[in-house]
């Protein structure tokens, strides 16, 4: 039985983390009004609904969905662990909500916090649901390396960077958690649950239910209380955030390079161009924009490969417009014709 769950586990856990790594990037296209790095899809949120209405709220929920659950929460940690290393915390790099984007270190610790938080429920539903060792080591390995891969492919940010700070964080909860659920710790709580039987049944169900909801109930005010403070903190700050932005603000930091957020807008035009093309990369080359201007027009030289009978052939080349503003938000403008040369 155990070599049967280690293998839906393995096969279960890398299919579900195509979806999981990239969902809280939904903001970007899916739901683009919330704005990038939204609030509700950059938070612990959208995998604990998952997890509150497919487990918890089920007698015994099926293995793919403790196995998705647990990927959920896995994946969007790795996902805020790459959003830590910005070059830039500014416009859409800052946590939205509402329209209003909070300051850098609010956003730094909204994403730090979270990245921990989902961690950890990572590993609680994977020792609530899967008492082998076997199954949590391969849950640590097999992560540490789909991180890895996950990292290697943002072509923009420190992958070297992103990886140590997930696995500090990765294995400082996994060792934790495995320690917790040891053997002795087992058989302690499989005496208290067969002690428990000889009471009234549905008297311990009630209570452990009305324990539950307890539980529960302090997570959501912790969240709301959270989000209450970083709307006081960005309300009073804005104003002198505002005054003083043009002051120290010299020239456009957008002018120096290229950002994944002006990558991943032009990948997006570029798909939706060719909606019929199989593209295996689509990256840039180089840039032009000028410098000492605050708002202005930045053309972004890509490169782009596709697949056709299961080899990669160059489909030649495009150039992404976008327009830089004030606040150094972004929005596209238009893409030019291929070209080969």
């Amino acid at each position: 039985m155990t070599i049967r769950n280690n293998f839906l586990f393995l096969f279960i856990f890398i299919l579900i983390s195509f979806i999981s790594l990239y969902l809280p990037d939904i903001d970007q296209n899916i739901l683009s009004f919330l704005g990038h790095r939204s609030l509700i899809t950059h938070s612990f949120l959208i995998p604990f609904l998952f997890n509150h209405y497919f487990l918890d709220k089920k007698d015994k929920p099926s293995l793919f969905f403790q196995i998705v659950a647990i990927n959920l929460f896995f994946g969007f940690s790795v996902n805020f662990c790459a959003d830590l290393i910005s070059k830039g915390w500014r416009g859409t790099a800052l946590i939205t909500f509402l329209g209003m984007r909070f300051p850098a270190a609010i956003s730094i610790l909204w994403i730090f916090m979270n990245a921990i938080i989902c961690m950890i429920f990572a590993n609680k539903i994977l020792g609530k649901f899967f008492s082998a060792k076997s199954t949590s080591y391969i849950f640590y390995f097999l992560g540490s390396l789909i991180a890895f891969v996950y990292f290697n492919n943002d072509y923009v940010a420190e992958p070297l960077l992103q990886f140590l700070i997930f696995i500090l964080i990765h294995s400082v909860i996994f060792f934790y958690f495995l320690k917790k659920n040891n053997k002795k710790i087992i058989k302690n709580e499989f005496k208290v649950e067969k002690k428990m039987k000889d009471l009234n049944y549905e008297k311990n169900i009630k209570l452990i239910k009305k324990s539950d909801v307890n539980n529960y109930t302090g997570l959501i005010i912790f969240f709301a209380i959270a989000i209450f403070l970083l709307f006081m903190f960005s309300f009073f700050s804005q104003d002198k955030d505002n005054k003083n932005s043009k002051k120290t603000i010299q020239e456009s930091y957008r002018s120096k390079g290229v950002y994944q957020d002006e990558l991943d807008l032009c990948r997006l035009q570029i798909k939706n161009t060719y909606p019929k093309v199989t593209f295996t990369r689509i990256e840039f080359s180089s840039f032009t924009a000028p410098h000492n201007k605050l708002s202005y027009n930045k053309v972004i030289h890509m490169w782009m490969n596709h697949k056709q009978f299961f080899l990669d052939f160059s489909f030649g080349k495009i150039d992404c417009n976008i327009r830089v503003n004030e606040d150094q938000s972004i929005s596209f403008t238009s893409l030019s014709a291929k070209y080969d040369n």
